[in-house]
């Protein structure tokens, strides 16, 4: 009876623990809990967030919340473009969105860092991502942009994988919309490198 109490009281423990632990490995942003690392898989590496923000739109209704995930943080945008190591864009839905009209904005958003003559060079790519996006995102749900190196962008909405974006220079013009010259947001900017709190 006793060796049966003091198991049962480990177990409480344990469970204990594995709250505490989950606790401190997430940060909160509007109620969401962000993971402050992905554990390693069969598929890739350990990856740790770099950081996070909320995308709004007018600076009034939250859209939802990006976040940026490396093989090892890195404050400096051009060392990310560099870097060809694992990396995961997330965005978690903060209300339903059509997916075309993230899409679209992301599109507009990209070629703003982008030179003529390569938003002309990426129609094809351009053309991918609307198709993989054209779908009703609902509150709740996440979209993954991962980069997996030598391959390109794997796109996943909800828990469908839509397809691979081949090539990096694709996947870097996705991140410029974020951390590029002229991103979406100079503050979502400074969140996602780290830059802030």
């Amino acid at each position: 009876m006793a060796f049966s109490s003091s198991l049962h009281f480990i177990s409480l423990l344990l469970v204990f623990f594995s709250l505490f632990s989950t606790a401190v490995n997430a940060r909160v942003i509007a109620g969401v809990s962000v993971h402050d690392n992905l554990p390693a898989n069969a598929e890739r590496p350990k990856l740790v967030l770099n950081g996070a923000s909320i995308r709004k739109v007018f600076y009034v209704a939250d859209v939802y919340i990006g976040s940026l995930y490396l093989e090892k943080a890195e404050t400096n945008a051009d060392d990310i473009f560099a870097d060809d190591g694992y990396k995961i864009m997330s965005f978690y839905m903060l209300r339903n969105v059509r997916g075309r009209s993230i899409a679209t904005a992301l599109k507009e958003a990209m070629q703003l860092n982008l030179t003529p003559e390569e938003v002309l060079g990426f129609e094809a790519e351009f053309e991918m991502l609307i198709n993989f996006l054209d779908r009703k995102m609902n509150e709740g749900e996440t979209g993954l942009f991962e980069y997996i190196p030598g391959v390109g962008s794997k796109v996943t909405t909800g828990d469908e994988v839509k397809g691979v974006i081949p090539g990096k220079a694709f996947y870097n013009a996705i991140l410029s919309a974020w951390i590029g010259k002229q991103p979406v947001n100079g503050t979502m900017k400074d969140e996602i490198l780290g830059l802030s709190d």
